[in-house]
């Protein structure tokens, strides 16, 4: 079956028009001048900015005109994203529309369309936080400044004991524990929350509290866990119970059962399907399972009810019946920490963004903006506050990491639309902003420089002691869980690796020494692939498993799209990406008996070591 284009699919909702307001006619579409070769260059897109709309007018009211229609359906065509949902938002109206598809082939997105959100969870358990701390007469004993083991005293626990009863509710949800991200350990053996905190007391620290903003979705979850058992509730309830019902979010969830399970007026199901962008087709991603890290990230919703969330945000303190007070406000969205990690490349800022409770705080030209983007397997989300201007922007979407760049470019564009004028590096640290708060292959690539200088020369190569085959097993750590090791030869699956000059197979040499790690499932699924070095060391690449596991009938293989139109073909099946390169080493006994593998996993760690010093950055795993 022809699948239609995606620029044919728009679907526009708007919220309380003021009564006697007129639009505009509309003007005509201005396509910005972007080609085949500028596929995948976000640069050609903020330059196409310029191109788009020059006449527009100061007034939301004419977001959604042919230009910016256009504008939005090349930015989807050029990043490869199937779909995209997007609200504009004043504190009394709103519009919002769909753009492209939720699934593919033919499920058009919608405003209703629901999507996982992904870290902008993490606004709602910050706000939940302060409404507990702001209850007096249930909570009195709970402020920000309380020890995080308060709130879970039988489970919670650090690596070091000052720590364990130091660190206070505020230092968990500013990121600044002394705990890294350490995103490669959780969720394995179908580990609940629960199980992550106890889990916590095994993973190394990497700075001294207070000391250094360092995103750890670790802290969030156990915050989530704890405000949630004060109440006796499963984390989602206790979020419907606080926030998204009195505020009229009735589509928004933290259960993937419930998702798929909410159905629009028509009985048709309303969750979206994520995809990853192979060279000339999508793979569908299987709906990550994210109950062991719920307080950071679990809430699946649509731009809609974002909407509500965002005027309730903007209108704090003027709606008795809103939980959002101005003393919750102006405690979730404070600026707690600095917040030190840029992408290489980004431009320095006067003003270094602040990490506040669950928002970024930066500014924008000269207006302040409070966002916070959030990315998880197979879907991005942005959100965008500008208190001075009452205005918010919401966009979600179905791929990692360029939806987000998609939501970028497009509130860039609003921002035109109201008038602010922007520096031109503010556009690319708007963009860079995003990629500190995902779990990005740029963030774990820093660890690749390392690793490339280190390489041992063919003169001074060392043999690898005793048999392959001795290598060859099951290793354990109390945080990060089992890895299989195993000869490559025994792995049918083929790797690649997605860098601008290099986009063929990875294949071994048959006389090189090569194993394969397989980590039991957990929240994001990776493998990795070691290559002997020299004695036991041995160089490490890590790889993104993309397409994973049964996804159902949501491809179509001979699907293409109409002639003239962007390809939209979607295929099952599984891509390793390229994550980041490390090393590896294997240790052996008096006996000679191999009895553990250190591998370096968590970049906090190994990229802060001395050169002396690397075994110490690794994580230490017992066969």
């Amino acid at each position: 079956m022809a699948v239609p284009s995606p620029t044919s699919i728009i679907h526009n909702t708007v919220h309380q028009q003021p009564v006697g307001s007129t639009r505009r006619p509309r003007t005509p579409a201005i396509t910005p001048s972007l080609n085949q070769s500028d596929k995948g260059d976000v640069r050609t897109v903020f330059d196409a900015l310029d191109e788009i709309d020059k006449e527009s007018t100061n007034t939301l009211r004419f977001v959604f005109d042919a230009g910016f229609d256009a504008f939005v359906q090349q930015l989807l065509d050029v990043l490869h994203v199937p779909g995209l949902s997007l609200a504009v938002v004043r504190r009394d109206t709103y519009e919002s529309k769909g753009y492209g598809f939720a699934k593919l082939p033919d499920v058009e997105a919608t405003p209703d369309t629901l999507w996982f959100t992904g870290s902008t969870t993490k606004a709602f358990t910050a706000a939940a936080a302060a409404l507990i701390v702001h209850d007096e007469i249930d909570f009195p004993d709970i402020s920000w400044s309380s020890p995080l083991a308060s709130l879970l005293p039988w489970y919670y626990a650090l690596e070091d004991e000052y720590y364990t009863s130091h660190i206070t509710l505020e230092d968990a949800l500013s990121h600044r524990s002394g705990l890294p991200r350490h995103d490669l350990a959780y969720g394995w053996d179908h580990a609940d929350a629960v199980d992550v905190i106890l889990s916590m007391r095994n993973l190394p620290l990497t700075a001294q509290p207070r000391t250094k903003w360092q995103y750890c979705n670790l802290m969030y979850a156990t915050v989530g866990q704890g405000l949630a058992m004060l109440g006796n509730l499963r984390f989602g309830d206790m979020l419907r119970k606080l926030i998204w019902e009195p505020i009229g979010m009735i589509s928004t969830t933290a259960s993937l059962e419930e998702a798929k399970a909410s159905r629009d007026p028509f009985g048709r199901p309303k969750l979206s399907r994520g995809y990853f962008w192979n060279e000339d087709h999508y793979i569908p991603e299987p709906y990550p399972d994210l109950a062991a890290a719920a307080g950071a990230g679990a809430a699946i919703s649509s731009v809609n009810d974002y909407a509500s969330w965002i005027q309730a945000l903007l209108k704090a303190g003027s709606n008795d019946s809103s939980p959002i007070s101005d003393a919750i406000y102006r405690d979730m969205t404070r600026a707690r920490t600095i917040i030190n990690e840029i992408v290489p490349g980004a431009p320095v800022q006067p003003i270094p963004p602040l990490y506040a409770l669950g928002w970024i705080n930066t500014m924008i030209g000269s207006h302040t903006l409070i966002t916070h983007s959030g990315a998880v397997t197979g879907f991005g989300a942005n959100v965008y506050l500008l208190p001075d201007l009452g205005v918010g922007v919401v966009t979600m979407a179905n791929t990692m990491g360029s939806s987000n760049q998609v939501g970028a470019l497009i509130f860039l564009q609003i921002l035109k639309k109201l008038g602010v004028v922007l520096p031109p590096h503010d556009a690319i640290h708007l963009d860079s902003l995003h990629e500190t708060v995902v779990t990005s292959p740029k963030f774990y690539q820093q660890g690749s420089k390392k690793v490339k200088s280190e390489r041992v020369s063919a003169g001074s190569k060392l043999p690898l002691p005793g048999h392959l085959r001795e290598y060859v097993g099951l290793y354990r750590h109390p945080a990060y869980g089992v890895f299989n090791v195993s000869l490559v030869g025994d792995q049918p699956t083929s790797y690649r690796t997605r860098t601008p000059n290099a986009q063929d197979p990875i294949l071994s040499a048959p006389a090189e020494i090569s194993l394969h790690i397989q980590p039991s499932n957990r929240t994001w699924p990776y493998e990795i692939t070691l290559k002997h070095e020299s004695d036991t060391l041995f160089a490490a690449e890590c790889f993104w498993v993309h397409g994973q596991g049964d996804v159902g009938d949501d491809c179509a293989q001979d699907d293409t799209t109409k002639p003239g139109s962007s390809k939209d073909i979607c295929r099952q099946g599984v891509f390793l990406d390229s994550l980041y390169r490390a090393k590896a080493v294997f240790e052996r006994d008096l006996n000679g008996e191999v009895t553990k593998l250190g591998i370096e996993l968590e970049p906090e760690m190994f990229l802060s070591k001395d050169e002396g010093k690397w075994r110490e950055g690794m994580i230490w795993f017992e066969k």
